[in-house]
């Protein structure tokens, strides 16, 4: 579960309905879920390490957690009593009522209680309201010389008086106390010996290095710090700092301030040391750390931005992507333009038959101009599928015209040559695909829905985008003698509108057509019906062999009839070619 996490989270993956459904089931069987429908690691480890058990009747209880300020305390031997802050918490604006903690103290460490603190153990009772209380733990200070010493304190057995909170322990539930000895001078050390540090992109970022006093705090002692090069540079990576560090009589810990600048890093580290050195007033350092006693040696790596180099592994794996897709685009290209020209052999690489060859021939210029058109590789197939529907309309004109110049030249009127071989050359290919569709789907939605689809786009599309971009046009260009000429012969459309700029499509012979289209199609509609209803058939298609030739008999004998009835109304008008 934790890794189909963290790779929905890498690759920006969206939960499936099966992922949300399972994270309703937890929540009602009562688990603690997080916004994904997951617990995550972390709150498990807390929950485990605070609090090993919660009852389920506790799970939907407000909870109230008890803890420290701080986890980790210095303190001079000298202070005379520790004041340690417990706190607790709940959800915001919930109130929590009373509730109490328990706390001890531990010799988990050198030092000893009522030998260098005195043993503390107690319960903290948290009035209504209150969210803080303090703890007063006695430090013995005595004469010895010694080292720095260690004990802690411990929250347990966290109770709350309502019955609707449930009181836990927060994860600082323990404090650890360091007593430093203030009878000696001390000694200086990093508080850790190497740092590591992520530029920031596009700003610089600052990092705090402590420099610690170690066995003893007494009396005024001072060090000189600087940075030191090595594969980082200073004014390019890092600013420059030098200096001197002066600890008063007390004071036990300092803080360095080192700007890192960015410089975009990739995959490499860059490294440059901070260096305590010249020690006076009797301290030293601490001498098992980088330097020894001599010198203190902190080694600051400046490593590149985790989120930066994840956005550019990922930048770089869509250039690459991208180019392998240019790539494949321009040898699809290629391959489409060599296969428009050239001829295709058979599967045993003979040549084909004369037919096949005649037809190359015939139909390489058409070939050659749709294999220009780019191929779908390019704009996410955007750029193919406009460059096809400007060809597509190129070839519609043209044959439009073709056709009505053929008709014109045998003596066919305009009407009779678009629904016969103007139809007829857009619908073969639209027969072809529901014909094969019948014989590979199980159902005949994909053959007559092809069909029905194909024709709704010539209807709405065909007809109403270039009505549409014909009335703009003339909208916007008003009275034209261009507009006059064309209507001088048609009083009804000049009377109509005198003005002219219109746009005017005469009906013709168009109303008794579409008439009889619709009673053709009607039957149509009301056979198909016949022919699920039918318990020998029950589809619209396929069935018994005759009852398959008698159905496509008669949707032949349906266009007939259309086709006879529109011609003889369009013969018995005049027209010119």
């Amino acid at each position: 579960d934790r890794v189909a996490q963290l790779v929905q989270e890498e690759f920006g993956a969206k939960a499936t309905r099966a992922h949300y459904r399972m994270g309703a089931t937890a929540a009602v069987a009562g688990r603690d879920t997080g916004p994904g429908g997951r617990r995550s690691l972390m709150d498990v480890k807390h929950v485990f390490q605070i609090h090993d058990t919660i009852d389920d009747k506790d799970s939907q209880k407000t909870r109230m957690h008890f803890g420290f300020r701080a986890t980790f305390v210095s303190v001079l031997e000298s202070i005379g009593a520790l004041e340690l802050v417990v706190f607790r918490e709940g959800a915001e604006g919930t109130p929590l009522g009373k509730g109490s903690v328990q706390y001890i103290t531990l010799e988990t460490g050198t030092a000893k209680a009522n030998e260098d603190f005195i043993a503390q153990n107690g319960t903290l009772h948290f009035a209504e309201g209150v969210t803080e209380m303090t703890i007063s733990i006695p430090i013995i200070d005595d004469a010895a010389c010694e080292d720095d010493e260690y004990f802690k304190v411990k929250l347990y057995d966290p109770a709350a008086e309502s019955s609707c909170v449930c009181a836990m322990l927060h994860q600082h539930h323990v404090c650890e106390v360091r007593i430093v000895d203030d009878d000696h001078i001390g000694q200086l050390a990093f508080a850790t010996a190497e740092a590591n540090v992520e530029e920031q992109p596009g700003n610089d970022k600052v990092i705090v290095i402590g420099v610690a006093r170690v066995g003893g705090s007494r009396g005024r002692i001072t060090c000189n710090y600087r940075t030191e090069d090595d594969s980082a540079h200073h004014g390019l990576d890092y600013e420059e700092i030098s200096g001197t560090l002066v600890f008063e009589d007390g004071e036990v810990h300092h803080d360095l301030s080192v700007t890192i600048k960015p410089r975009g890093r990739y995959e490499s580290k860059d490294i440059f040391r901070l260096i305590l050195e010249d020690p006076e007033g009797g301290v030293t350092f601490v001498k098992h750390t980088d330097g020894g006693e001599d010198s203190c040696i902190c080694t600051i790596m400046i490593e590149s931005d985790a989120k930066s180099k994840d956005r550019t592994d990922k930048l770089m794996q869509k250039m690459r992507h991208n180019w392998q897709t240019q790539q494949l685009a321009r040898s699809n290209w290629k391959d489409q333009i060599a296969e428009a020209i050239c001829l295709e052999r058979d599967e045993d690489g003979s040549l084909p038959g004369k037919t096949a060859i005649v037809m190359h021939v015939i139909t390489v210029p058409w070939k050659l101009l749709f294999a220009l058109i780019p191929p779908v590789d390019y704009c996410g197939g955007w750029l193919c599928f406009c460059c096809s529907l400007i060809a597509i309309g190129m070839v519609t004109a043209v044959l439009g015209d073709l056709a009505s110049l053929a008709g014109c030249t045998i003596g066919i009127p305009d009407q009779i040559t678009a629904i016969t071989l103007v139809a007829l050359g857009t619908s073969l290919p639209d027969t072809f695909a529901s014909k094969s569709a019948a014989e590979k789907d199980p159902y005949a939605d994909a053959s007559i829905g092809n069909v029905t689809g194909s024709n709704s786009v010539n209807v709405f599309l065909g007809l109403g985008l270039p009505w549409m971009i014909g009335s703009i046009y003339w909208a916007g260009r008003g009275a034209q003698p261009e507009w006059l000429e064309k209507y001088a012969d048609y009083d009804s459309v000049v009377g109509l509108y005198p003005e002219g700029g219109k746009f005017v499509v005469l009906g013709g012979s168009l109303g008794f057509s579409v008439i009889v289209f619709c009673i053709c199609a009607m039957v149509c509609i009301a056979v198909l019906v016949m022919r699920r209803m039918h318990p020998s058939i029950r589809g619209e298609l396929g069935g018994p062999r005759g009852y398959q030739l008698a159905s496509a008999g008669f949707f032949v004998f349906l266009w007939c009839v259309y086709i006879g009835a529109s011609c003889w109304k369009a013969l018995s008008e005049p027209t010119a070619c």
